[in-house]
C-alpha cells in the first residue's frame, strides 16, 4: 500500500512536470508530497480492509467502495477551494481527510514552504491514520471470534 501510494503520487508529479507544472518547492517538495499520499493511503487502505472484513462478498464490498470514493473527492478540496464553498459543505471538507493531503500537496508544489501549514496537515492525517487503525484492530479482532 506505501509503495502503490508513493508511486501513484510519483506518476502524478511527473506527467504534472512533464505537462510544465513548476513544483515551487523543487524536489524535496515533490518527495514531501508523495509523503503526504502515502500517509492518506495508509488510513484509507486501513479502513478498505476492516470494510473488506465485514462485508460478505466482492460485488459489495466494491459497490460500497464506489460509493463512498465519489462523495469523498466532491467533499474535499480537490475540485474547489474551501473558501469558494458553502458554509456547509466547507464544515464536511475540512473533516475529510483526502482534504488535507489535497492542500498540503497544493501549498508545496503552488505555494512553497509553509511549515506550520505543512505540520498541520501532516498532523491531522497521522489522526486520520490512527484512527483507522483503532478502527480496523477492533475490526480485525471482532472477526477472529
Amino acid at each position: 500500500v506505501l509503495l502503490l501510494s508513493a508511486a501513484q503520487g510519483a506518476i502524478i508529479l511527473v506527467v504534472a512536470v512533464a505537462l510544465g507544472v513548476r513544483i515551487a518547492t523543487g524536489l524535496p517538495g515533490a518527495i514531501v508530497a508523495i509523503g503526504l499520499a502515502v500517509l492518506l493511503g495508509i488510513g484509507v487502505a486501513t479502513l478498505s480492509l476492516a470494510l473488506a472484513f465485514v462485508l460478505k462478498g466482492h460485488g459489495t464490498f466494491f459497490a460500497l467502495l464506489a460509493f463512498i470514493s465519489l462523495p469523498l473527492i466532491f467533499t474535499s478540496n480537490a475540485l474547489a477551494p474551501l473558501d469558494a464553498m458553502p458554509f456547509w459543505l466547507r464544515g464536511i471538507a475540512q473533516l475529510n481527510p483526502m482534504t488535507y493531503a489535497i492542500g498540503g500537496a497544493r501549498t508545496l508544489i503552488v505555494g512553497g514552504w509553509q511549515p506550520a501549514e505543512l505540520l498541520g496537515v501532516a498532523a491531522a492525517l497521522l489522526l486520520f491514520d490512527a484512527l483507522a487503525m483503532a478502527l480496523g484492530v477492533r475490526v480485525f479482532r471482532g472477526t477472529g471470534e
